[in-house]
């Protein structure tokens, strides 16, 4: 039985390989075929090629100031939780010893 779970796993092995290759191969033929047509645009209609760059570019402004804004947020619920936030802390009867 356990050469069948070897067998069983090997290929489950060489199947996610294989998978992660295709994968890889349409990922690059898409990135490929949208330089191509970012090229051709450009070529023919430079005007609006110019319209969608600056219109992606701001997006794509958008999206890491967005990212970055979650962060931010996440450090800072992270810090509250473990008590170690900026914020003053709570008067106590000050002995603390």
């Amino acid at each position: 039985m356990m050469n069948l779970d070897e067998l069983i796993e090997t290929e489950k092995k060489k199947h996610a390989a294989k998978l992660k290759r295709l994968r890889a191969k349409a990922a690059k033929e898409e990135q490929d075929l949208l330089l191509r047509v970012a090229r051709l645009l450009k070529q023919n209609e430079p005007e609006r090629f110019a319209q969608y760059s600056e219109e992606a570019a701001r997006l794509i402004k958008k999206d890491r100031d967005d990212r970055s804004e979650r962060a931010k947020e996440g450090l800072a619920s992270g810090k509250q939780q473990d008590g170690t936030s900026d914020a003053a802390a709570p008067a106590g009867d000050g002995g603390g010893y």
